[in-house]
């Protein structure tokens, strides 16, 4: 699993570069990948920065017994 500033790295982007993708300041991007780390970052955040990265996000829920469920919100 890699947190968001690895992620954005690996892919050879800037902050300012994803900043200016997703129209957020480089800043903002920053406090993202902090937020990150604390566990704090929203859905809607992490989607618009995985897109803003070309990606796509996917939510999956893992149970106990093995199940494996593929989340998708209202505009999936």
């Amino acid at each position: 699993m890699k947190a968001l500033g690895e992620l954005r790295r690996a892919r050879g982007v800037t902050q300012q570069q994803l900043g200016d993708t997703i129209g957020r300041s480089q800043r903002q991007v920053s406090r993202a990948e902090r937020d990150d780390d604390a566990g704090d970052l929203q859905v809607a955040s992490l989607r618009r920065y995985v897109e803003g990265l070309g990606g796509r996000l996917e939510i999956v829920a893992v149970f106990p017994d093995g199940e494996r469920v593929q989340l998708e919100g209202p505009d999936a």
